[in-house]
């Protein structure tokens, strides 16, 4: 998150302002006038990354989201995919030939619902805890194929790995396949392998040994997600305010004010501020505004004048706060989008007496 970037000093203006209030200053009763001033303004701005949940990053280009999706290991035994095998378990036979057909889910972060996936890659992990190779047990070669589908079911990858040129090895070897994934809007994902291992030579038949397949998603990387915010919370970054050198002939006089705020809502969520004006000479001021979901809006904090009084010209002084977004239904996001908060203190000052 950016903090306040400070607009013009303040110094220059309170000096012409001390020397209008001292010309003010006669021996004779000048009537009592209120007079407006408007300070330089503050500006905030709060980033999209700033809402979205954990799994969810932003590229090192700025130009997209890196979304992780998390898949899951499937683990089976012998005697689960092999009906055969478990008539000669505990034997040295001819292993018999048997089809196993495995599927996994790979879901999005939570409170993301659609991604527009435009590249990503799927890693298969394969782990043979059986005591012969499934995929060339013998002189015939077996295969595993595998299909990557959105849950939306638009197919985004696949591969055929076969024994003719792979080998899975018993008591622990392990396989590795990367599947390229093509572009498509990403839901999440269902991941089908379809393995076919061929009878083979004789094997010490185990139907307590394990086959485990894992499926890992990596590297997606997407334009825009659909994304359900609601009850997100932010922080207003605490930001110096430089109103220390205000002179106490300003302060004295101020009757009231407000903080004027131009927002620039780029995420077209409507949010919950409650903001806040610290410093170590002073308890601090909370004041809440509600900002709408529209692309542009002017929002008003007003200020009575002892609550100017208690800062102005003070030490050390921050403005901060926290937000919450109100929004109940999913908005579309994209890298770069922001709310901005340009803010002007508003105040008004009697003159005379």
């Amino acid at each position: 998150m950016r903090g306040l970037h400070a607009g013009p000093s303040w110094v220059g203006l309170l000096q012409v302002l001390s020397v209008a209030l001292a010309a003010c200053d006669v021996p004779t009763e000048a009537p009592l006038i209120d007079s407006r001033w408007v300070l330089p303004s503050e500006s905030t701005e709060i980033e999209v990354m700033d809402f979205l949940p954990e799994g969810v990053t932003l590229s090192p280009d700025g130009q997209a989201f890196l979304v992780t999706v998390t898949g899951r290991t499937q683990t089976t035994t012998l005697g689960e995919v092999c009906t055969e095998c478990t008539q000669v378990n505990g034997l040295v036979v001819s292993k018999p030939a048997f089809v196993y057909d495995v599927e996994s889910e790979a879901s999005l972060p939570s409170d993301i619902s659609d991604a527009v996936m435009t590249s990503g890659e799927l890693v298969v992990f394969v782990r043979n805890g059986f005591n012969f190779d499934v995929l060339r047990p013998g002189s015939v070669a077996g295969t595993i194929d595998i299909e990557v589908h959105t849950l939306d079911g638009v197919r985004v990858g696949s591969s055929t790995i076969s024994g003719a040129t792979r080998s899975l090895p018993g008591q622990g070897g392990t396989l590795q396949e990367t599947i390229t994934l093509s572009g498509a809007t990403l839901d999440g994902l269902r991941i089908t392998a379809h393995l076919d291992s061929p009878e083979g030579n004789a094997a010490l038949i185990d139907v307590a040994g394990v086959l485990d397949v894992q499926a890992q998603v990596r590297n997606v990387r997407a334009t825009s997600a659909q994304a359900d915010l609601s009850g997100e919370t932010f922080d207003l970054e605490p930001t110096g305010l430089d109103v220390s050198d205000i002179e106490d002939a300003f302060v004295d006089r101020v009757q009231s004010g407000s903080a004027v705020i131009d927002v620039t809502n780029d995420l077209g969520v409507a949010t919950d501020l409650v903001v806040r004006i610290e410093g170590p000479t002073f308890e601090p001021i909370r004041k809440s505004v509600s900002v709408p979901a529209t692309a542009t809006s002017e929002r008003t904090i007003d200020f009575t004048g002892e609550e100017l009084r208690r800062f102005l010209g003070q030490p050390d002084v921050t403005f901060g706060g926290t937000g919450t977004v109100t929004t109940a239904t999913p908005v579309e996001v994209t890298p770069g989008q922001i709310i901005g908060l340009d803010i002007v203190l508003d105040v008004t000052l009697r003159i005379g007496g």
